[in-house]
């Protein structure tokens, strides 16, 4: 949700020639957002990690494959809905 309020795929595609600061927001609000963008992106990097290790075990030892990519999907599922509402 943060990710696509605050347009960063703005500057990650170089879609802006300039990083532009909101001196709008307080800067505990911002810090936090940049920590909740980070703790999202480590949970999705750490769940891929699951899922790769898991390709790689033993089929008898195997834990529910499914089950990290189901998470994954809801907290997209779960940032997609709350940008649609925000833009409403």
């Amino acid at each position: 949700f943060f990710f696509l309020k605050n347009g960063i795929y703005n500057y990650l595609f170089f879609s802006v020639p300039f990083a532009f600061l909101d001196y709008g927001k307080s800067a505990l609000l911002v810090f936090s957002e940049n920590i909740l963008m980070l703790l999202f992106f480590a949970f999705i990097g750490t769940q891929c990690a699951v899922i790769c290790k898991a390709g790689n075990n033993k089929k008898s030892n195997r834990k529910n494959i499914l089950f990290p990519i189901f998470m994954m999907l809801i907290s997209i599922l779960v940032g997609s809905l709350a940008f649609a509402a925000a833009e409403i």
